[in-house]
């Protein structure tokens, strides 16, 4: 089960040593062969400190999770995930592989000024750069976006972004649960700066999340092609 785990895609590099680390310490255990049943296991006082792992190693292995039958209660320990964090490095991962086979590095928190004192620090989620500079600026929000438009202070957001880099189109992000939200451009008045508001459908399959991820990345990729001429 660890060595599955050290497999799994977009896994942190020391997440993975640590894996690989822990499997390398288990003198005298052999990987079972891929098709043949796991190894059948009984608790008992001798192993009730590796109940846990054995469990968890047994839903890896056999590709399951936690699914309670007939509405009977599951044992298991419960931990809490920062949503809005983990979308934010989902979009950032996923997005940064795809847009670097349109020539894009997709740089993450990257400090910036808004001032020329430089006083005014910005850290947007994420900015693209094509031969070293930035060519657009994308921003994650995990939350629903609304029909109309994004919220004021959102747009705010990003055209300081832009206006910080020099930038004619920036992007927002955002979550959805269901399909047929359009990306919806946003001109922003007296300026020429033009935010596109995104949302990508998390109820789909992973495979059809990744083909919006790869949709997404064409799109600003091709909004990367130019920078905004200086004043």
């Amino acid at each position: 089960a660890l060595h599955l785990a050290a497999h799994l895609p977009g896994l942190p590099h020391p997440t993975r040593l640590a894996l690989r680390h822990l499997a390398d310490r288990l003198h005298g255990v052999r990987r079972p062969h891929p098709g043949l049943p796991l190894p059948p296991w009984t608790p008992s006082r001798l192993n009730a400190r590796y109940a846990p792992a054995l469990r968890l190693a047994e839903l890896l292995l056999s590709g399951r999770s936690i699914q309670p039958e007939r509405g009977a209660p599951v044992p298991a320990d419960g931990f809490l995930l920062d949503l809005p964090r983990v979308f934010e490095r989902f979009v950032a991962v996923t997005l940064g592989e795809a847009l670097a086979r349109h020539g894009i590095r997709c740089a993450q928190q990257d400090v910036h000024r808004l001032d020329e004192a430089d006083r005014s620090p910005l850290r947007p989620d994420l900015v693209l750069y094509r031969e070293g500079r930035p060519v657009s600026v994308i921003d994650t929000k995990y939350v629903f976006l609304r029909a109309t438009a994004p919220p004021a202070d959102h747009l705010h957001q990003l055209l300081a972004y832009c206006t910080a880099l020099g930038l004619s189109h920036g992007h927002l992000v955002y979550a959805a649960t269901a399909p047929g939200a359009a990306s919806t451009d946003h001109v922003i008045r007296r300026s020429p700066v033009t935010i596109t508001a995104h949302a990508l459908n998390l109820g789909e399959p992973p495979a059809g999340v990744l083909a919006q991820i790869a949709a997404l990345a064409a799109v600003t990729g091709a909004h990367g092609q130019a920078r905004r001429p200086a004043a």
